[in-house]
């Protein structure tokens, strides 16, 4: 485990304390760990929608793409 020293607002404390947040958890780092891992899983989710966004846009996907459905076009009129 490491050990980091973190400055919080005062009025993220306060907000924290107010709403009862403090309580759910066993100590005040399971807390920052727990919001930290959300706070990754979220970014990696952004990270993977942009990169989707960017793939839909990449000519070379957009051909593979295309190469693929022509390949298997076949199948589709199978139905």
């Amino acid at each position: 485990m490491i050990r980091k020293t973190v400055s919080l607002d005062e009025n993220i404390l306060f907000n924290l304390e107010r709403c009862g947040a403090l309580e759910r958890f066993s100590n005040f780092s399971e807390l920052v760990s727990v919001a930290l891992r959300e706070k990754i899983e979220k970014i990696e989710e952004e990270n993977y929608r942009a990169q989707i966004a960017a793939a839909a846009k990449d000519p070379m996907v957009l051909e593979d793409i295309r190469s693929v459905e022509e390949d298997f076009s076949y199948a589709d009129s199978e139905w």
